[in-house]
This record gives C-alpha cells, sequence and structure tokens, in this order.
C-alpha cells in the first residue's frame, strides 16, 4: 500500500477543491500498465493538503492473470495530471535489490497562471 501526500500551491483562477484529472501507469518484471484514472476519490484537489491510499495495477502478461509482485524485479510507476500534461516519471515503489518498499510518496504542485507548471516529487 503506497500513501500519496498531495500539497498544491495555490494561484489565482482555480476553484477551491476543485480535482485534477490525473492517472497513472505501472510497470514491473517487464511489462507495463496501459494509462488509467484515479478514481476521482483520490484526484488531488487545488488548495487541499491531502494523504490517500494508491493502490497500482500489477501488469499481466498475456498469458496470465496473475496480479502479484515477483520480488525479484522492481515495481514502478508514472503519473500524469491535468489530462497529461504534466508527467511524474517512473517512481520505484518496491526496490527489488534492497527488498523495500516505498511507504511514502509526496507531491507538491505549483502552479501559474491558471495552470499547474510543475509537480516534484520525493
Amino acid at each position: 500500500v503506497l500513501f500519496l501526500v498531495v500539497v498544491l500551491s495555490f494561484a489565482r483562477g482555480h476553484q477551491p477543491d476543485e480535482r485534477v484529472v490525473a492517472s497513472s501507469m505501472s510497470q514491473h518484471a517487464g511489462r507495463r500498465s496501459t494509462w488509467t484514472d484515479l478514481p476521482v476519490g483520490i484526484m488531488p484537489r487545488f488548495t487541499m493538503e491531502q494523504e490517500v491510499v494508491f493502490h497500482a495495477p500489477i501488469p499481466s502478461s498475456q498469458n496470465s492473470s496473475s496480479h502479484r509482485i515477483d520480488v525479484n524485479a522492481d515495481f514502478k510507476i508514472a503519473l500524469a495530471f491535468d489530462n497529461h500534461k504534466i508527467m511524474v516519471p517512473w517512481v520505484v515503489v518496491f526496490d527489488s535489490a534492497k527488498k523495500r518498499t516505498l511507504r511514502k510518496l509526496i507531491l507538491t504542485f505549483t502552479m501559474d497562471d491558471h495552470e499547474i507548471i510543475s509537480v516534484d516529487h520525493q
């Protein structure tokens, strides 16, 4: 289970509590999922700091419907916001070499002139 903490730097032009369209893709053991929109309930909101639980889809092979993690392969996610205008490149969620799982991903959005101009992650 991965917790996302979202912090939005608010500028004029966006309505408070407005949802930001967000999508995710996952990669594991040489396979990728397709881009999938996040459920509305966990999409980021302007002017609000929030913490949500995010369940990334586990890509499965064409010949298997297995949804298990191979502990010998990294599991990564990529995120897109504002209809794919802003991207967070691949983030390692499970590091197979260290056998360590990311527990929290903090995203900080910066806006300017009615638009999101960047998102930083840590």
